[in-house]
């Protein structure tokens, strides 16, 4: 016995529905690791939605080079490919949009790691490496203060360790971003259209 029209009517609705319902407040995570050592920064973004599925997984290279200055490279298969540059229409900014969508924002991980070497003062890199940590971590706390984010890491995100052999600096950063694209789009609309969230 097959099923009635009316139910499989109801079915294709209820069905398509139900996924939207599920997409929308499932947790969309973001990783974004970075890993700079001169000449070149390598950034590692993975975007996981809906039961960790992984539906963006990209590494990039920003590196310089003499003749061309800054040019990012996409690797593929461990082999940097040179991406091909894009005109894009420049958008107004919209100063009301970034507070917005942090408070739906969750910041479940952020920290970086690196090492600074001044080979001929050992003092001096000692106070280099307290005084920039210092520095970005109030810098980051000032920042976090302002956006208000829906939830904040714990702890120092900045940590630098001095090395007293060579001269050095490289740094790696690692950071997972949460949030729920139905309050997104609530923040969003509510900063677009006041009184319409």
């Amino acid at each position: 016995m097959f099923p009635s029209t009316a139910f499989l009517k109801a079915a294709a609705i209820a069905i398509p529905t139900a996924a939207l319902l599920f997409a929308l407040f499932s947790t969309l995570r973001v990783r974004v690791a970075l890993a700079f050592r001169f000449p070149e920064l390598r950034i590692a973004l993975t975007v996981r939605w809906m039961f960790g599925l992984t539906v963006f997984d990209r590494v990039f290279l920003l590196r310089y080079e003499p003749d061309r200055g800054l040019v990012l490279y996409k690797v593929k298969h461990g082999v940097p490919l040179r991406t091909g540059r894009r005109r894009r229409r420049r958008l107004k900014p919209k100063p009301a949009l970034i507070p917005a969508l942090a408070r739906a924002i969750s910041i479940e991980r952020l920290r970086c790691r690196g090492e600074i070497g001044l080979a001929d003062d050992a003092a001096a890199c000692c106070l280099l490496c307290g005084g920039l940590g210092d520095l970005l971590n109030t810098a980051a706390s000032g920042a976090f203060a302002a956006l208000r984010f829906a939830r904040l890491p714990s702890g120092r995100v900045f940590r630098f360790t001095p090395v007293f052999e060579k001269n050095a600096f490289h740094f790696e950063l690692d950071g997972i971003v949460a949030a729920i694209p139905a309050k997104l789009i609530k923040n969003l609309i509510g900063a677009l259209l006041p009184g319409k969230e």
